[in-house]
């Protein structure tokens, strides 16, 4: 599961966040900036700043942005302290609860986040709590039929189920879904960007484990051509 959690860490926002209104772009970027300090020098300052700005915020964007930057903390927490980890995603968890307008973007980023509390969890009560994400997942498709991050989050779902338990039958379908749709079709007043290569990065592992050479050298090129500066693509498709 840990993977799952570790795909953002090089990735740079700031080429996806065309279309998105100035000061969403500009938020969104700045988070993700923060949280790659913390890889670059081991410095959380940044991040717990973006934490602090957003925090005292009462509209839906500061819920939004505030508790997905606490989600990217919990992710800088994960090799380390555990039960910090926990705690900060519990706290992203919280804050998103607060958003006024439970649309499309609360869903798919409450399922994200639950994705990652997966990994706290005993083995025995990972499926119940999976089945949620899902649930979670279809609520925010309800809401949005084209929003690229719940697509998203099903197909990782589906790549770290277990067979016995019917995985992997909806990777494929549903990250090329995420690759086809646009980045948002969506009313909601959360305009985020993110998705669209993690998508690759995981279709790319998908057809590396199920030894589809074809598709998984076709993904490698189309992945190099839109996100040519990814190292984390770029280590991948280089393996």
């Amino acid at each position: 599961m840990k993977k799952i959690f570790f795909l953002f860490l090089s990735f740079m926002l700031l080429a996806e966040t065309q279309g998105q209104p100035a000061d969403q772009a500009h938020t969104e970027h700045a988070i993700y900036q923060a949280y790659l300090e913390f890889f670059r020098a081991g410095n959380r300052a940044k991040l717990d700043k973006q934490i602090q700005r957003l925090r005292p915020g009462n509209s839906d964007q500061d819920y939004y942005w505030g508790s997905y930057a606490m989600y990217l903390k919990a992710i800088t927490l994960l090799e380390t302290d555990k039960k910090k980890a926990k705690e900060w995603n519990r706290k992203a968890m919280a804050l998103l609860e607060k958003m006024h307008n439970k649309d499309s973007e609360y869903y798919a980023l409450l399922a994200t986040e639950r994705n990652l509390s997966l990994d706290f969890l005993p083995f025995y009560k990972i499926p119940f709590q999976a089945k949620q994400v899902l649930r979670e997942a279809d609520k925010s498709l309800k809401l949005d039929s084209v929003n690229i991050r719940a697509f998203l989050v099903k197909g990782v779902n589906s790549y770290y189920t277990p067979k016995s338990f019917g995985g992997g039958t909806k990777v494929e379908q549903c990250l090329l879904k995420v690759l086809e749709l646009k980045r948002s079709a969506t009313s909601s007043v959360i305009k985020a960007s993110w998705g669209k290569r993690e998508a690759y990065w995981y279709l790319i592992q998908y057809y590396k484990k199920t030894k589809n050479k074809t598709a998984y050298k076709e993904y490698c090129r189309k992945a190099l051509k839109a996100y040519p500066e990814d190292p984390n693509i770029r280590q991948l498709t280089a393996e």
